[in-house]
């Protein structure tokens, strides 16, 4: 599995970025996911994925953590 973080300043071009890397990807078969954390209260980001062909779940809050398991 292939992991690619995208962050950056508000207006640096994430989601363009994920647009032009991603929609290929996705279109050749590939399976792709995005999780994606909205910090403010519309998800434009989503909508605009969507709209790209690109599936996309939204995190809405401050973080975004996956629980350590113990051992």
């Amino acid at each position: 599995m292939h992991v690619l973080v995208v962050a950056g300043m508000l207006g640096a071009g994430k989601t363009s970025t994920i647009i032009q890397l991603l929609g290929p990807l996705s279109a050749g078969g590939r399976k792709v996911a995005i999780i994606e954390n909205e910090i403010g209260s519309v998800g434009i980001d989503g909508e605009v994925l969507n709209k790209n062909g690109l599936r996309s779940r939204s995190w809405q809050g401050d973080a975004f953590a996956a629980p350590s398991s113990p051992g």
